[in-house]
């Protein structure tokens, strides 16, 4: 169950990563600045955005460790 709440949010991260580099480095092109400074800035960023999304996904992990799997079917049904 921990997996699966890390895992989702992990896919998130990646995904909201590969999207916002993309975008920054085209903003940094037509703003001019050029791809070496974008790039110069992907790696600190996306490792604040990978620590500040994980720590976020700790409560709702945690609340799913104290959940009995029974108790969730139960009330699933």
């Amino acid at each position: 169950m921990v997996l699966d709440v890390f895992g989702r949010a992990a896919w998130q991260l990646a995904a909201g990563v590969l999207v916002g580099s993309l975008l920054s480095g085209a903003a940094f092109v037509a703003m001019g600045l050029g791809l070496e400074r974008a790039a110069s800035l992907l790696l600190p960023v996306a490792a604040i955005m990978g620590v500040v999304g994980l720590t976020a996904a700790f409560g709702p992990a945690r609340r799913a460790l104290s959940i009995q799997a029974v108790e969730a079917l139960r009330a699933d049904s």
